[in-house]
């Protein structure tokens, strides 16, 4: 994670940035695209940390009064509203596209020209996209994290003491079964 705003260098020695009009322009065009994150900071000859990095230093200066951020904070705060907009037409399209799907025939001209097929690959792909760019908002993916929680019969919370509870459960399952 980048070094908050006020620790920076406000004379803005170091290394070079990478974040240029032209790295930019590379990434941005491949994002309009739909690629990956990641694709896009290759194509654009970046690394996706980079983009992380751009982007995490664009939220944190966005706190920060425009007047009192640093050239960088500035770029980086443009870099992350550039990146907003762009995944939002995406997120935009592929809803249009869905709606369509709801609706077909009444949108557009090529929808309705479009065969049956090409209408439910249509779509299959923005409902693929949407649950990929916008995942919070889109995605029926639910994640459930293990901790540090006491461990069964006081063992270690390890991936043995989950198979053990596993054999368990069936042993008694089968228990059950053969006593009905």
């Amino acid at each position: 994670m980048s070094a908050p705003s006020s620790k920076r260098n406000p004379n803005g020695a170091g290394r070079k940035t990478l974040l240029t009009p032209e790295v930019q322009k590379e990434f941005f065009t491949a994002r309009a695209m739909g690629l990956s994150l990641e694709r896009s900071a290759k194509l654009a000859g970046v690394s996706d940390t980079s983009i992380r990095n751009w982007r995490i230093r664009g939220q944190e200066a966005s706190s920060i009064p425009a007047s009192k951020r640093t050239p960088m904070d500035q770029k980086c705060v443009e870099f992350l509203r550039a990146l907003e907009r762009v995944d939002n037409e995406w997120i935009m399209r592929c809803e249009m596209v869905l709606n369509f799907s709801m609706t077909p025939g009444q949108n557009a001209q090529a929808w309705k020209s479009a065969s049956n097929e090409d209408r439910r690959l249509a779509a299959e792909t923005a409902k693929w996209k949407l649950s990929h760019q916008a995942p919070s908002e889109y995605s029926t993916q639910t994640r459930t994290e293990l901790t540090n929680a006491p461990a069964y019969d006081g063992g270690d919370p390890t991936g043995m003491d989950v198979f053990k509870v596993m054999l368990e459960v069936q042993a008694y399952d089968e228990a059950q079964d053969d006593h009905n």
